[in-house]
């Protein structure tokens, strides 16, 4: 990807993916303070691949602004995530409690999480329990004070959503590749070995 605009518009395609509003994402500026709009409404049950009953448990909006998040934190690093950064996770924010069993693809993702959480107000109020990669994308275990348990969940359901189009080694778009172990993985890394 040529810029951060890109990505974010890339990724945002193949989450949002069977979206009737999707053609109204419009996206300003081309670096990490890049800017979107998008026409407001419900999402449909069935996005990318993904069939929710009744409906996502995330908004348009939860998942675009967990993803410009993650968007912005990897262009503003200029360098690819590490297992470093993974583990300093843990000490800029007290939530994250556990090792994450991830690969550094998803740094940017899981920062974004507990970057929003701090806005919701629960930068206190929750914790992680389990924080791992399952059947190829992201899941996020916690427990949480009740009030700031809806918000949280929007945030970290839109987060493993996203996870199925985000490589998990460097961060990149990627997709879901079968094989004997369900990855997401960009062009680069799946290579034929899937991983």
């Amino acid at each position: 990807m040529n810029s951060a605009r890109e990505e974010f518009l890339k990724i945002a395609h193949a989450a949002l993916a069977g979206d009737p509003l999707l053609p109204t994402l419009g996206v300003e500026g081309d670096g990490p303070d890049f800017r979107y709009s998008v026409d407001q409404g419900p999402l449909p049950s069935k996005l990318a691949g993904t069939e929710f009953s009744p409906a996502p448990p995330f908004a348009r909006d939860d998942l675009l602004k967990v993803l410009a998040t993650a968007t912005r934190s990897r262009w503003q690093r200029g360098q690819l995530p590490t297992q470093v950064n993974l583990d300093d996770l843990s000490s800029y924010f007290k939530a994250c409690r556990v090792s994450l069993a991830v690969d550094p693809g998803w740094f940017d993702l899981l920062f974004s999480v507990f970057h929003l959480a701090v806005g919701l107000g629960a930068a206190n109020r929750w914790e992680t329990l389990q924080v791992k990669e399952k059947y190829g994308t992201l899941r996020i275990y916690y427990e949480a004070e009740p009030d700031v348990v809806d918000g949280l969940d929007r945030i970290i359901e839109a987060a493993e959503h996203l996870s199925g189009h985000i490589c998990e080694k460097c961060g990149a778009p990627g997709e879901l590749r079968p094989g004997g172990y369900v990855r997401t993985l960009c062009d680069e890394h799946a290579g034929g070995s899937n991983g």
